[in-house]
Protein backbone atom coordinates (compact mmCIF):
# COMPACT_ATOMS: atom_id res chain seq x y z
CA UNK A 1 0.00 0.00 0.00
CA UNK A 2 2.64 2.65 0.79
CA UNK A 3 5.02 1.74 -2.05
CA UNK A 4 1.71 2.59 -4.20
CA UNK A 5 1.43 5.71 -2.52
CA UNK A 6 4.70 7.01 -3.03
CA UNK A 7 4.69 5.66 -6.46
CA UNK A 8 1.42 7.63 -7.33
CA UNK A 9 3.16 10.47 -5.59
CA UNK A 10 6.19 9.93 -7.41
CA UNK A 11 4.18 10.28 -10.95
CA UNK A 12 1.90 13.50 -9.60
CA UNK A 13 5.82 15.20 -8.88
CA UNK A 14 6.86 14.07 -12.45
CA UNK A 15 3.80 15.15 -14.12
CA UNK A 16 4.41 18.84 -11.97
CA UNK A 17 7.88 19.24 -13.03
CA UNK A 18 7.29 18.44 -16.70
CA UNK A 19 4.45 20.97 -17.26
CA UNK A 20 6.71 23.64 -15.08
CA UNK A 21 9.76 23.00 -17.68
CA UNK A 22 7.36 23.01 -20.57
CA UNK A 23 5.52 26.58 -19.14
CA UNK A 24 8.97 27.67 -18.07
CA UNK A 25 10.49 27.19 -21.57
CA UNK A 26 7.03 29.05 -22.98
CA UNK A 27 8.01 32.22 -20.88
CA UNK A 28 11.57 32.07 -21.71
CA UNK A 29 10.30 32.49 -25.27
CA UNK A 30 8.30 35.18 -24.77
CA UNK A 31 10.74 37.81 -22.56
CA UNK A 32 13.30 36.62 -25.89
CA UNK A 33 10.94 38.05 -28.43
CA UNK A 34 9.77 41.06 -26.33
CA UNK A 35 13.77 41.90 -25.81
CA UNK A 36 14.34 41.15 -30.04
CA UNK A 37 11.29 42.96 -31.48
CA UNK A 38 10.24 46.42 -30.89
CA UNK A 39 6.78 45.04 -29.72
CA UNK A 40 4.28 47.49 -28.81
CA UNK A 41 2.52 48.08 -25.07
CA UNK A 42 -0.64 46.75 -26.22
CA UNK A 43 0.65 43.60 -27.87
CA UNK A 44 2.51 42.19 -24.99
CA UNK A 45 -0.70 39.80 -23.73
CA UNK A 46 -1.66 39.24 -26.74
CA UNK A 47 1.92 37.74 -27.51
CA UNK A 48 2.34 36.26 -24.17
CA UNK A 49 -0.88 34.18 -24.77
CA UNK A 50 -0.14 33.82 -28.68
CA UNK A 51 3.50 31.75 -27.72
CA UNK A 52 2.27 29.76 -24.65
CA UNK A 53 2.86 26.42 -26.65
CA UNK A 54 6.15 27.12 -28.28
CA UNK A 55 7.89 26.13 -25.24
CA UNK A 56 7.26 22.39 -25.49
CA UNK A 57 8.16 22.62 -29.35
CA UNK A 58 11.68 24.43 -28.62
CA UNK A 59 12.47 21.56 -26.14
CA UNK A 60 11.93 19.08 -28.87
CA UNK A 61 14.17 20.82 -31.10
CA UNK A 62 16.91 20.76 -28.68
CA UNK A 63 16.82 17.47 -27.34
CA UNK A 64 16.30 15.76 -30.92
CA UNK A 65 19.67 17.90 -32.23
CA UNK A 66 21.33 16.88 -29.14
CA UNK A 67 20.54 13.52 -29.43
CA UNK A 68 21.48 13.43 -33.07
CA UNK A 69 24.70 15.17 -32.73
CA UNK A 70 25.33 12.96 -29.22
CA UNK A 71 23.84 9.58 -29.63
CA UNK A 72 24.32 6.82 -27.01
CA UNK A 73 24.35 9.26 -23.80
CA UNK A 74 23.07 8.39 -20.81
CA UNK A 75 19.43 10.31 -20.23
CA UNK A 76 21.41 12.93 -17.89
CA UNK A 77 23.37 14.16 -20.87
CA UNK A 78 20.12 15.12 -23.22
CA UNK A 79 18.15 16.31 -19.56
CA UNK A 80 21.37 18.21 -17.89
CA UNK A 81 22.10 19.73 -22.20
CA UNK A 82 18.90 20.75 -22.84
CA UNK A 83 18.25 22.70 -19.38
CA UNK A 84 21.30 24.31 -20.17
CA UNK A 85 20.19 25.79 -23.24
CA UNK A 86 17.28 27.15 -21.35
CA UNK A 87 19.33 29.03 -18.88
CA UNK A 88 21.43 30.39 -21.82
CA UNK A 89 17.89 31.35 -23.24
CA UNK A 90 16.65 32.74 -19.98
CA UNK A 91 19.87 34.72 -19.50
CA UNK A 92 19.63 36.37 -22.86
CA UNK A 93 15.54 37.27 -21.83
CA UNK A 94 16.36 38.09 -18.40
CA UNK A 95 16.69 41.90 -18.93
CA UNK A 96 12.54 42.61 -19.45
CA UNK A 97 11.90 39.95 -16.84
CA UNK A 98 9.58 42.72 -15.08
CA UNK A 99 7.26 42.88 -18.40
CA UNK A 100 5.78 39.11 -16.13
CA UNK A 101 4.33 41.43 -13.53
CA UNK A 102 2.70 43.03 -15.71
CA UNK A 103 1.37 40.51 -17.55
CA UNK A 104 0.62 38.63 -14.64
CA UNK A 105 -1.83 42.00 -13.49
CA UNK A 106 -3.35 42.59 -16.59
CA UNK A 107 -4.50 39.16 -17.19
CA UNK A 108 -5.76 38.98 -13.59
CA UNK A 109 -7.75 42.16 -14.91
CA UNK A 110 -9.14 40.43 -17.44
CA UNK A 111 -10.03 37.58 -15.20
CA UNK A 112 -12.07 39.76 -12.60
CA UNK A 113 -14.06 41.74 -15.63
CA UNK A 114 -15.11 38.79 -16.57
CA UNK A 115 -18.08 38.82 -14.18
CA UNK A 116 -19.27 42.06 -15.92
CA UNK A 117 -19.63 40.08 -19.39
CA UNK A 118 -23.04 39.52 -20.73
CA UNK A 119 -25.27 36.47 -20.20
CA UNK A 120 -24.17 35.33 -23.61
CA UNK A 121 -20.86 36.15 -23.79
CA UNK A 122 -20.40 34.41 -20.26
CA UNK A 123 -22.24 31.48 -21.76
CA UNK A 124 -20.46 30.98 -25.09
CA UNK A 125 -17.19 31.28 -22.28
CA UNK A 126 -18.16 28.59 -19.96
CA UNK A 127 -19.29 26.42 -23.49
CA UNK A 128 -15.47 26.90 -24.34
CA UNK A 129 -14.29 26.14 -21.29
CA UNK A 130 -16.59 22.80 -20.74
CA UNK A 131 -15.82 21.50 -24.03
CA UNK A 132 -11.47 22.14 -23.30
CA UNK A 133 -12.12 19.94 -20.01
CA UNK A 134 -14.30 17.33 -21.05
CA UNK A 135 -11.87 16.79 -24.15
CA UNK A 136 -9.21 16.15 -21.66
CA UNK A 137 -10.96 14.10 -19.28
CA UNK A 138 -11.30 11.82 -23.01
CA UNK A 139 -8.40 12.07 -23.84
CA UNK A 140 -6.96 11.06 -20.81
CA UNK A 141 -9.40 7.96 -20.18
CA UNK A 142 -9.71 6.49 -23.43
CA UNK A 143 -7.11 3.65 -24.39
CA UNK A 144 -4.93 4.44 -27.49
CA UNK A 145 -5.88 2.10 -30.15
CA UNK A 146 -5.23 4.25 -33.37
CA UNK A 147 -2.73 4.14 -36.08
CA UNK A 148 -0.74 7.42 -35.92
CA UNK A 149 -0.55 7.50 -32.03
CA UNK A 150 0.53 4.10 -31.32
CA UNK A 151 3.03 4.73 -33.89
CA UNK A 152 4.11 8.19 -32.31
CA UNK A 153 4.28 6.80 -28.85
CA UNK A 154 6.47 3.71 -30.57
CA UNK A 155 9.02 5.63 -32.42
CA UNK A 156 9.68 7.91 -29.29
CA UNK A 157 9.81 5.09 -27.14
CA UNK A 158 12.65 3.61 -29.30
CA UNK A 159 14.49 7.03 -29.48
CA UNK A 160 14.49 7.05 -25.68
CA UNK A 161 15.44 3.35 -24.96
CA UNK A 162 18.34 3.36 -27.85
CA UNK A 163 19.01 7.44 -27.39
CA UNK A 164 19.80 7.38 -31.57
CA UNK A 165 17.81 8.65 -34.39
CA UNK A 166 19.74 6.54 -36.89
CA UNK A 167 17.39 4.18 -37.47
CA UNK A 168 14.96 6.64 -38.10
CA UNK A 169 12.69 6.92 -40.54
CA UNK A 170 11.21 2.86 -40.39
CA UNK A 171 10.82 2.53 -43.54
CA UNK A 172 12.59 -0.82 -43.51
CA UNK A 173 11.73 -3.29 -40.57
CA UNK A 174 13.69 -2.61 -37.56
CA UNK A 175 16.03 -5.04 -37.00
CA UNK A 176 15.11 -5.87 -33.25
CA UNK A 177 11.38 -5.40 -33.32
CA UNK A 178 10.38 -5.65 -36.44
CA UNK A 179 9.01 -2.81 -36.00
CA UNK A 180 7.93 -1.01 -39.31
CA UNK A 181 6.66 3.04 -40.10
CA UNK A 182 5.68 4.32 -43.28
CA UNK A 183 6.07 7.83 -42.84
CA UNK A 184 9.56 10.18 -42.39
CA UNK A 185 7.96 13.14 -41.02
CA UNK A 186 9.90 15.47 -38.73
CA UNK A 187 10.23 14.76 -35.13
CA UNK A 188 8.45 17.67 -33.12
CA UNK A 189 6.31 16.13 -31.91
CA UNK A 190 7.26 12.65 -30.87
CA UNK A 191 10.25 14.92 -29.77
CA UNK A 192 8.09 15.74 -26.96
CA UNK A 193 6.99 12.50 -25.92
CA UNK A 194 10.97 11.56 -25.72
CA UNK A 195 11.43 14.90 -23.31
CA UNK A 196 8.29 13.67 -20.98
CA UNK A 197 10.24 9.86 -21.08
CA UNK A 198 13.46 11.49 -20.32
CA UNK A 199 12.06 13.15 -17.32
CA UNK A 200 10.05 10.35 -15.76
CA UNK A 201 13.38 7.61 -16.30
CA UNK A 202 10.38 5.28 -18.94
CA UNK A 203 8.20 4.95 -21.61
CA UNK A 204 5.64 2.80 -19.83
CA UNK A 205 3.72 5.83 -17.85
CA UNK A 206 1.54 7.53 -20.71
CA UNK A 207 -0.82 9.81 -18.44
CA UNK A 208 1.11 12.88 -19.63
CA UNK A 209 1.51 11.55 -23.31
CA UNK A 210 -2.20 11.93 -23.56
CA UNK A 211 -2.51 15.29 -22.65
CA UNK A 212 -0.48 16.80 -25.30
CA UNK A 213 -3.00 16.77 -27.93
CA UNK A 214 -5.27 18.34 -25.80
CA UNK A 215 -2.69 20.61 -24.54
CA UNK A 216 -2.56 21.95 -28.30
CA UNK A 217 -6.26 22.59 -28.57
CA UNK A 218 -6.14 24.85 -25.45
CA UNK A 219 -3.03 26.66 -26.96
CA UNK A 220 -4.64 27.48 -30.27
CA UNK A 221 -7.83 28.79 -28.62
CA UNK A 222 -5.36 31.24 -26.43
CA UNK A 223 -3.77 31.61 -30.04
CA UNK A 224 -7.71 32.78 -31.22
CA UNK A 225 -8.24 35.00 -28.38
CA UNK A 226 -4.64 36.28 -28.89
CA UNK A 227 -5.29 37.53 -32.56
CA UNK A 228 -8.89 38.69 -31.75
CA UNK A 229 -7.51 40.36 -28.62
CA UNK A 230 -8.44 44.22 -29.48
CA UNK A 231 -12.07 42.43 -30.97
CA UNK A 232 -15.18 42.01 -29.41
CA UNK A 233 -15.29 38.83 -26.58
CA UNK A 234 -18.24 37.94 -28.70
CA UNK A 235 -16.48 37.40 -31.45
CA UNK A 236 -13.55 35.52 -30.21
CA UNK A 237 -16.10 33.30 -28.21
CA UNK A 238 -17.54 32.83 -31.23
CA UNK A 239 -14.41 31.86 -32.97
CA UNK A 240 -13.15 29.54 -30.48
CA UNK A 241 -16.64 27.96 -30.21
CA UNK A 242 -16.91 26.87 -33.86
CA UNK A 243 -13.14 25.87 -34.13
CA UNK A 244 -13.81 23.43 -31.16
CA UNK A 245 -17.43 22.38 -32.26
CA UNK A 246 -15.49 20.94 -35.85
CA UNK A 247 -16.57 17.47 -35.18
CA UNK A 248 -13.04 15.73 -36.88
CA UNK A 249 -10.70 18.85 -35.19
CA UNK A 250 -12.21 17.60 -31.37
CA UNK A 251 -11.96 13.85 -32.14
CA UNK A 252 -8.68 14.03 -33.84
CA UNK A 253 -7.74 15.53 -30.70
CA UNK A 254 -9.00 12.63 -28.30
CA UNK A 255 -7.20 10.11 -30.47
CA UNK A 256 -4.38 11.93 -30.02
CA UNK A 257 -3.20 13.12 -33.11
CA UNK A 258 -0.93 15.29 -34.50
CA UNK A 259 -3.06 17.59 -35.73
CA UNK A 260 -4.12 20.55 -32.92
CA UNK A 261 -0.11 20.51 -32.82
CA UNK A 262 1.01 21.06 -36.22
CA UNK A 263 -2.58 23.80 -36.99
CA UNK A 264 -1.28 25.41 -34.31
CA UNK A 265 2.37 25.84 -35.20
CA UNK A 266 1.57 27.03 -38.33
CA UNK A 267 -1.18 29.66 -36.94
CA UNK A 268 0.83 30.82 -34.88
CA UNK A 269 3.43 31.69 -38.02
CA UNK A 270 0.30 33.34 -39.55
CA UNK A 271 -0.94 35.75 -36.25
CA UNK A 272 2.80 36.98 -35.94
CA UNK A 273 2.73 38.12 -39.75
CA UNK A 274 -0.39 39.84 -39.98
CA UNK A 275 0.73 41.76 -36.82
CA UNK A 276 3.70 42.47 -39.10
CA UNK A 277 1.93 44.01 -41.54
CA UNK A 278 -0.22 45.75 -39.11
CA UNK A 279 2.44 47.18 -37.39
CA UNK A 280 2.21 46.11 -34.30
CA UNK A 281 5.31 44.89 -34.20
CA UNK A 282 8.03 46.82 -35.94
CA UNK A 283 9.66 45.37 -38.86
CA UNK A 284 13.10 44.54 -38.46
CA UNK A 285 15.84 41.69 -39.16
CA UNK A 286 15.03 40.81 -35.47
CA UNK A 287 11.38 40.44 -36.19
CA UNK A 288 12.05 38.29 -39.89
CA UNK A 289 13.96 35.57 -37.50
CA UNK A 290 11.40 35.34 -35.08
CA UNK A 291 8.55 34.79 -37.87
CA UNK A 292 11.23 32.50 -39.27
CA UNK A 293 11.44 30.52 -36.43
CA UNK A 294 7.82 30.28 -36.11
CA UNK A 295 7.55 29.18 -39.79
CA UNK A 296 10.52 26.79 -38.90
CA UNK A 297 8.77 25.06 -35.45
CA UNK A 298 5.92 25.02 -38.42
CA UNK A 299 8.21 22.82 -40.67
CA UNK A 300 9.27 20.66 -37.51
CA UNK A 301 5.97 19.53 -36.59
CA UNK A 302 4.79 17.66 -39.51
CA UNK A 303 5.60 16.94 -43.34
CA UNK A 304 2.03 19.18 -44.56
CA UNK A 305 4.33 22.13 -42.63
CA UNK A 306 7.45 20.89 -44.58
CA UNK A 307 5.86 22.00 -47.63
CA UNK A 308 3.50 24.58 -47.21
CA UNK A 309 4.18 26.79 -44.45
CA UNK A 310 6.89 28.71 -46.68
CA UNK A 311 4.66 28.81 -49.64
CA UNK A 312 1.63 30.06 -47.65
CA UNK A 313 3.70 32.45 -45.15
CA UNK A 314 6.08 34.24 -47.42
CA UNK A 315 3.15 35.96 -50.34
CA UNK A 316 1.61 37.48 -47.33
CA UNK A 317 5.22 39.65 -46.53
CA UNK A 318 4.36 41.21 -50.40
CA UNK A 319 1.15 42.71 -48.55
CA UNK A 320 3.57 45.47 -46.06
CA UNK A 321 2.60 48.55 -46.33
CA UNK A 322 5.14 51.32 -46.63
CA UNK A 323 7.87 48.60 -47.96
CA UNK A 324 9.89 49.12 -51.14
CA UNK A 325 10.76 46.08 -52.77
CA UNK A 326 13.65 45.25 -51.85
CA UNK A 327 13.14 45.32 -48.38
CA UNK A 328 10.40 42.79 -48.84
CA UNK A 329 12.59 40.37 -50.38
CA UNK A 330 15.28 40.97 -47.91
CA UNK A 331 12.42 40.19 -45.03
CA UNK A 332 11.59 37.04 -47.11
CA UNK A 333 15.07 35.80 -47.26
CA UNK A 334 15.84 36.03 -43.56
CA UNK A 335 12.13 34.18 -43.46
CA UNK A 336 12.73 31.95 -45.14
CA UNK A 337 16.26 30.83 -44.01
CA UNK A 338 15.91 31.24 -40.42
CA UNK A 339 12.71 28.70 -40.97
CA UNK A 340 14.95 26.04 -43.01
CA UNK A 341 17.30 26.26 -40.65
CA UNK A 342 15.25 25.63 -37.95
CA UNK A 343 12.90 23.31 -39.54
CA UNK A 344 14.51 22.12 -42.72
CA UNK A 345 16.35 19.05 -41.70
CA UNK A 346 13.78 16.82 -42.91
CA UNK A 347 13.02 18.32 -45.80
CA UNK A 348 16.65 17.85 -47.06
CA UNK A 349 17.08 14.37 -45.62
CA UNK A 350 14.33 13.49 -47.34
CA UNK A 351 15.51 14.48 -51.01
CA UNK A 352 18.75 13.12 -50.25
CA UNK A 353 17.63 9.75 -49.39
CA UNK A 354 14.47 9.35 -51.14
CA UNK A 355 14.85 11.88 -53.47
CA UNK A 356 11.57 13.65 -52.43
CA UNK A 357 10.35 16.27 -50.12
CA UNK A 358 7.94 14.14 -48.60
CA UNK A 359 8.02 10.27 -48.07
CA UNK A 360 4.91 8.77 -46.60
CA UNK A 361 4.01 5.60 -48.39
CA UNK A 362 4.16 1.89 -48.88
CA UNK A 363 5.47 0.16 -51.27
CA UNK A 364 2.87 -2.94 -52.03
CA UNK A 365 0.29 -0.17 -51.97
CA UNK A 366 1.04 1.22 -55.71
CA UNK A 367 0.74 -2.83 -56.79
CA UNK A 368 -1.96 -2.77 -59.31
CA UNK A 369 -3.23 -5.83 -57.93
CA UNK A 370 -3.81 -4.25 -54.45
CA UNK A 371 -6.04 -1.55 -56.02
CA UNK A 372 -5.44 0.42 -52.83
CA UNK A 373 -5.37 3.99 -53.92
CA UNK A 374 -8.91 2.81 -54.86
CA UNK A 375 -10.46 0.91 -51.63
CA UNK A 376 -9.78 4.55 -49.81
CA UNK A 377 -11.18 6.39 -52.48
CA UNK A 378 -14.61 4.46 -52.72
CA UNK A 379 -14.11 4.19 -48.50
CA UNK A 380 -13.75 8.22 -48.93
CA UNK A 381 -16.81 8.55 -51.82
CA UNK A 382 -14.48 10.59 -54.13
CA UNK A 383 -13.68 7.03 -57.03
CA UNK A 384 -14.49 10.00 -59.54
CA UNK A 385 -13.02 13.30 -60.49
CA UNK A 386 -15.93 15.05 -59.62
CA UNK A 387 -16.64 13.59 -56.09
CA UNK A 388 -12.66 14.16 -55.71
CA UNK A 389 -13.20 17.78 -56.24
CA UNK A 390 -16.66 17.81 -54.25
CA UNK A 391 -16.54 15.32 -51.52
CA UNK A 392 -12.28 15.88 -51.36
CA UNK A 393 -11.31 19.31 -51.77
CA UNK A 394 -14.64 20.92 -50.91
CA UNK A 395 -15.57 18.53 -47.83
CA UNK A 396 -15.69 21.57 -45.05
CA UNK A 397 -18.35 22.80 -47.23
CA UNK A 398 -19.91 19.00 -48.08
CA UNK A 399 -19.29 17.43 -44.95
CA UNK A 400 -20.94 19.68 -42.31
CA UNK A 401 -20.95 16.40 -40.21
CA UNK A 402 -17.40 16.56 -39.33
CA UNK A 403 -16.54 20.31 -40.32
CA UNK A 404 -19.66 22.30 -38.95
CA UNK A 405 -20.74 25.87 -39.69
CA UNK A 406 -17.33 27.25 -40.00
CA UNK A 407 -16.88 26.81 -43.16
CA UNK A 408 -19.52 27.52 -44.72
CA UNK A 409 -19.61 30.77 -42.24
CA UNK A 410 -16.55 32.00 -44.11
CA UNK A 411 -17.80 32.34 -47.53
CA UNK A 412 -19.94 34.86 -45.64
CA UNK A 413 -17.23 37.26 -44.28
CA UNK A 414 -15.57 38.95 -47.61
CA UNK A 415 -19.40 40.00 -48.93
CA UNK A 416 -19.71 41.10 -45.42
CA UNK A 417 -16.47 43.10 -45.21
CA UNK A 418 -16.97 44.25 -48.64
CA UNK A 419 -20.00 45.83 -47.75
CA UNK A 420 -18.76 47.09 -44.17
CA UNK A 421 -20.17 50.74 -44.85
CA UNK A 422 -23.82 49.63 -44.86
CA UNK A 423 -22.85 47.28 -41.13
CA UNK A 424 -22.20 49.04 -38.24
CA UNK A 425 -20.51 45.77 -37.23
CA UNK A 426 -16.35 44.89 -36.07
CA UNK A 427 -14.23 43.84 -38.85
CA UNK A 428 -10.89 43.59 -39.00
CA UNK A 429 -8.35 46.31 -41.34
CA UNK A 430 -7.59 45.84 -44.55
CA UNK A 431 -4.53 44.11 -43.71
CA UNK A 432 -6.10 41.28 -41.95
CA UNK A 433 -8.95 40.79 -43.57
CA UNK A 434 -6.52 41.16 -46.95
CA UNK A 435 -4.46 38.16 -45.12
CA UNK A 436 -7.43 35.92 -43.92
CA UNK A 437 -8.73 35.78 -47.15
CA UNK A 438 -5.48 35.31 -49.11
CA UNK A 439 -4.30 32.34 -47.06
CA UNK A 440 -7.61 30.58 -47.18
CA UNK A 441 -7.17 30.86 -51.26
CA UNK A 442 -3.89 29.54 -51.24
CA UNK A 443 -4.09 26.59 -49.23
CA UNK A 444 -6.88 25.60 -51.24
CA UNK A 445 -5.00 26.80 -54.52
CA UNK A 446 -2.35 24.43 -53.33
CA UNK A 447 -5.14 21.61 -52.97
CA UNK A 448 -5.88 22.02 -56.76
CA UNK A 449 -2.83 21.74 -57.65
CA UNK A 450 -2.33 18.37 -56.30
CA UNK A 451 -5.49 17.43 -57.57
CA UNK A 452 -4.83 18.39 -61.41
CA UNK A 453 -1.34 16.84 -60.73
CA UNK A 454 -3.30 13.39 -60.01
CA UNK A 455 -2.16 13.43 -56.54
CA UNK A 456 -4.78 12.78 -53.91
CA UNK A 457 -3.28 12.50 -50.72
CA UNK A 458 -3.82 16.01 -49.47
CA UNK A 459 -7.72 16.54 -50.78
CA UNK A 460 -8.81 12.83 -49.60
CA UNK A 461 -7.26 13.38 -46.05
CA UNK A 462 -10.28 14.94 -43.88
CA UNK A 463 -7.11 15.93 -41.04
CA UNK A 464 -5.09 17.60 -44.13
CA UNK A 465 -8.30 20.06 -45.00
CA UNK A 466 -8.38 21.50 -41.45
CA UNK A 467 -4.85 22.64 -42.13
CA UNK A 468 -6.31 26.23 -42.15
CA UNK A 469 -8.97 25.79 -39.24
CA UNK A 470 -8.37 28.54 -36.95
CA UNK A 471 -8.44 30.99 -39.92
CA UNK A 472 -11.26 29.71 -40.90
CA UNK A 473 -13.11 30.01 -37.54
CA UNK A 474 -11.65 33.20 -37.17
CA UNK A 475 -13.52 34.46 -40.40
CA UNK A 476 -16.70 32.48 -38.60
CA UNK A 477 -16.34 34.50 -36.06
CA UNK A 478 -16.50 37.80 -37.45
CA UNK A 479 -19.64 36.72 -39.19
CA UNK A 480 -21.59 35.21 -35.72
CA UNK A 481 -19.98 38.50 -33.71
CA UNK A 482 -21.49 40.63 -36.21
CA UNK A 483 -25.00 38.89 -36.45
CA UNK A 484 -24.72 38.68 -32.38
CA UNK A 485 -24.60 42.42 -32.33
CA UNK A 486 -27.30 43.17 -34.54
CA UNK A 487 -29.38 40.91 -32.21
CA UNK A 488 -30.42 42.71 -29.68
CA UNK A 489 -31.56 39.52 -27.69
CA UNK A 490 -27.76 38.35 -27.60
CA UNK A 491 -26.58 41.29 -26.79
CA UNK A 492 -28.10 41.64 -23.80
Amino acid sequence: MLVNIIETLGSLLNVVITLTVFFIASIIIFLSIVRMTNITKEQIIPTFLLVQGTGPVIISWLVIWFIRIFPGQERWVYVATTFGALVVLACYAWPVRNILFYCTKEIGSCISNSRNWRTFEKFLGVSVLAILVLLAVIAALRPVTENDALQYIIVSSMIFDRADLSFYPLVEPDPETGFYALSSHPLGFMGIYVWIFLLSGNATELSLIKLVAPAYVCFTVLAIYAFLWKQPRLISHSACWLILTTGIYYTQATQLSIDSFRIYLFFVAFVFVVWLLQRKIEWSGNSSAVLGLFAGLSMYAHSLGLILTLPLILPLLMLAPRMVLADKLRHMAIVAGMAILVGGYRLAANLVEFGVPVYDFIPVYDLPSIRYAEHVWYQRHILSTAEQWIYGMLQGFTNPLMFGAAHWLMLLFPIIWLARRWFNVSLPDRLEAMALIAVVLMFYGAVSITLLLGMHGLASGSRYMMSVLPIVATMGGYILGAWGKRNVALSR
